[in-house]
């Protein structure tokens, strides 16, 4: 990277990519993710149920989710579904 403009460029073409591209991009904040997780939940469940109050393994798959199909940040999941 020869100038600042061109590391900006290439930080966000790649951040981009990982979470499915603009299309898919959503905001990252706890009450999106929480939402998200919800949805997974009541998916993997077949009602609704609150995300946090489920076993371990079935929030690691919730978070596997969130992770690799949103780009949610390990630290955000951590703290929604209560893993800390």
């Amino acid at each position: 990277m020869k100038t600042a403009k061109s590391l900006h460029y290439f930080i966000f073409k790649n951040r981009d990519g990982q979470a499915g591209g603009k299309d898919n991009a959503f905001l990252c904040n706890d009450t999106t993710v929480r939402e998200k997780a919800e949805e997974i939940a009541k998916k993997i469940c077949g009602r609704e149920v609150n995300p946090a109050s489920l076993p371990y393994e079935i929030k690691k798959n919730i978070s596997g989710e969130l992770k690799y199909s949103f780009g949610v940040p390990a630290r955000v999941i951590a703290r929604v579904l209560e893993l800390e």
